[in-house]
Order: structure tokens, then C-alpha cells, then sequence
């Protein structure tokens, strides 16, 4: 039995739309026929089948695409979808709607059609289906204008600490400081301005180690930030505060055992809220940074900054019927979008954020570039101004 047998005869029967991770896809498998699976790569969209006879195969490939964070949902092998997949330099070839190509550097367009195979190093691959409607469209057409202006956020660190967390990660207490030091830092800026010296900014702190923080006076790190030039209008206030935070998460840590028993103890939208403004109070921590923290050691949800409250307002793609989405608002719009899409909730707001952030897409700003969005035909914006 090859690999790609063994595959279709565990997932033949999975649900559509069921998420697994590349761990979970493997084990199964091994654990069903003893076959230690070689020949799926992770991709950065979907999984990639490559040998044993793919020709021989075609309307037969299951397709896993990645929701991001790890997680990448089975989609059978009737999937439809609509887009272009760009590939940059593959080393293998591939099968693309019924064509096996090795050429390098091939841009393929295949319409609308079934099944689709791509390598790792494929840049952007575009879906839609009738099984996530408008919402997914939203964020696949978002997806390809960054791509297309070589713009990635699947690095953002927050990202990555949720799909470890997915994986089994936990964060230790020195990485709780980090994230907690990198949401203050994110207040009311540009984080593309951060993001270069953070390095650097890690060094500063002494890479989070609470018993020299807690013995530095404070002047050390908001001057030291200032000098970086990442400093905000909250950043001394911040710094003069970091201690008694660090002491609230310690007592965080004394009254449940762990952080992380504390963050899995209520829903995280709970936690938000009890960060903010409950017993467990961090100060210069409002609403929308206890998000940035939470998220920072790999919880999964949204940042309701005035960049996400924005795009979702009435006066662009109106999930909310004020201007603004209101904050908690924001983050049940975006766990209804992660319902429908069966993307994570980080990645539908890494996306729609970047495609407003300065330094990044640019493009749903205050002032809004509609000449070049791609989904304004899904947008408020232009109809209010021509009516």
C-alpha cells in the first residue's frame, strides 16, 4: 500500500471541515497501517503529496489546507476552489488540475476546478468554496493582495506562539514577562517600528529574567526604550508599573498553581477582561492589550485595536452597526468569522490587520486607498460616499 492509499482509506470517512495537525495526520496513519508518513510537507497553504505514482491519482488526493497555527483542515477531494498559485523555485514538480509540471517559476491559473497539490515553497494559494461563502473570500482576497506585494505576516510571533501552545507548548514565566513587555510596547504605534529592534529589546530585559528585572531600577527601561526609539506615550508610566505586574502574575501563579491553569480556568475572553479590570488588575493593561498578552503566549483570538474595530465597522465591511466595532464586539464578530471560514481567530485579524497597518498593506486606513482594494465590492466605504 503507498502512502497516498494509506491516506485516503484513513480519511475517507473524516468530516469536512475537520481540522488536524501534521503530528495528528501522521500518527494516524501510522498508527492504522504502520506507514511513518515522508511524503506530506507541511506547506504554507496546504499539504503536499509528491511521489508514489501521483499521476495516477487525480480526482483521488485529499487535500488538507492550512487554517493557520498549525492546524490544517480536510477538505476530501472534491474541493473547489477559485485562484492562482505562484510557484517560486520548486524542486519538485507538482500535479495542478490535472498537469504535472517541474517547471520552475510557472505561474498556474487553474480556474475553477478539483484538487490541488502544491509544494512548500508555493507563495500564495487562493480558495473559495461554498462551504465558507463571502467571509473566506474576504480573507483569501486579502491574503493575495499581501502576497502579492510581498507582504507575510505568518512569522508575527504571536502566531507562532499560538501554534506551539496547539502543539503542546508551555510558556514558562519568563516568556509571560515577554509577552506582557511586547503588548505594552505595541500601545498606540507602529509595530513595524518594533518589530527590527526586538532583539535588541529582549537584551534589555535581560531576555526576562524576573530576579534582575525586579532588582534594576525603573529609569533603566523605559530610558533604555526611548533610546531604541520604540517608545510610546505610555511607556514610562508602563515601565514604573512592570514590577507590580510582575508581582500580580506572581500572585496569578500562587492562587492557581500555574499561569497557564489560570488561563485555562475561564474562556479567554474572561481572562481579557479579569487582566483589565478584575481582581487580577494589570495596570497600563487595558482590554485590547490583555488580547496582545494573551496572544503573545499563544492563546488564540484577536487583538480589538482601532485597526480590526474599523474594518469591521458599518462604514466598511459592516459586521457592527456602529462606526467602530465596539471592543468586545470586535472579538465575538471575529470568533463568528473563525466559525465560518475555519480559520483561527489570530489569523483572520493578522490578516485584516495588516491589510490597514501602516508598514504593512495600507490599505483600509482612516483615509482608505479604494482604488486599489480588493474586496470593496464587500465594502460600505465607496457606496457611502456615492449616495
Amino acid at each position: 500500500m503507498t502512502d497516498l492509499e494509506a491516506i485516503k482509506n484513513c480519511f475517507n470517512k473524516a468530516d469536512f471541515g475537520k481540522t488536524f495537525d501534521s503530528k495528528q495526520i501522521k500518527n494516524i496513519v501510522n498508527i492504522k497501517y504502520g506507514k511513518k508518513i515522508d511524503n506530506i510537507i507541511p506547506s504554507d497553504y496546504c499539504y503536499n503529496i509528491t511521489n508514489n505514482g501521483i499521476k495516477n491519482y487525480k480526482n483521488y488526493l485529499h487535500i488538507f489546507i492550512n487554517r493557520g497555527t498549525g492546524l490544517y483542515e480536510y477538505v476530501g477531494e472534491n474541493y473547489k476552489y477559485t485562484g492562482t498559485v505562484s510557484n517560486k523555485g520548486a524542486t519538485v514538480g507538482e500535479w495542478i488540475n490535472g498537469i504535472y509540471s517541474s517547471y520552475l517559476d510557472e505561474e498556474l491559473s487553474p480556474g475553477n476546478s478539483t484538487n490541488i497539490v502544491t509544494t512548500k515553497n508555493d507563495e500564495y494559494f487562493n480558495t473559495s468554496s461554498n462551504n465558507h461563502g463571502k467571509e473566506a473570500t474576504i480573507i483569501n482576497l486579502i491574503c493575495k493582495y499581501l502576497s502579492d506585494k510581498n507582504i507575510y505576516f505568518d512569522d508575527l510571533s504571536h502566531l507562532e506562539n499560538i501554534k506551539a501552545r496547539n502543539e503542546g507548548k508551555i510558556f514558562s514565566f519568563s516568556e509571560n514577562i515577554r509577552g506582557l513587555v511586547y503588548a505594552q510596547l505595541s500601545n498606540q504605534t507602529k509595530w513595524s517600528k518594533i518589530v527590527s529592534k526586538l532583539k535588541e529589546i529582549d537584551k534589555l530585559f535581560f531576555d526576562y529574567d524576573r530576579v534582575k528585572i525586579l532588582n534594576i531600577p525603573d529609569d533603566y527601561f523605559y530610558n533604555g526604550i526611548f533610546k531604541l526609539k520604540c517608545g510610546n506615550i505610555a511607556t514610562k508610566k508602563q515601565m514604573i508599573s512592570l514590577k507590580d505586574n510582575i508581582h500580580m502574575l506572581e500572585l496569578i501563579e500562587k492562587d492557581y498553581g500555574s499561569l497557564d491553569n489560570f488561563y485555562e480556568s475561564y474562556s479567554a475572553s474572561r481572562i481579557a477582561t479579569i487582566l483589565s479590570s478584575g481582581k487580577y488588575k494589570l495596570r497600563y493593561i487595558g482590554y485590547a492589550l490583555a488580547w496582545e498578552f494573551l496572544r503573545n503566549v499563544g492563546i488564540d483570538g484577536a487583538k480589538p485595536d482601532v485597526h480590526i474595530r474599523r474594518i469591521l465597522g458599518r462604514e466598511r465591511l459592516a459586521y457592527s452597526n456602529s462606526i467602530n466595532a465596539g471592543e468586545l464586539e470586535s472579538i465575538h464578530i471575529i470568533d463568528e468569522l473563525s466559525e465560518r471560514t475555519g480559520y483561527t481567530k489570530a489569523f483572520i485579524d493578522a490578516a485584516l490587520w495588516s491589510y490597514c497597518s501602516d508598514g504593512y498593506g495600507q490599505v483600509c486606513t482612516a483615509d482608505p486607498r479604494c482604488d486599489i482594494c480588493l474586496i470593496s465590492e464587500y465594502c460600505k466605504y465607496k457606496k457611502n460616499l456615492n449616495t
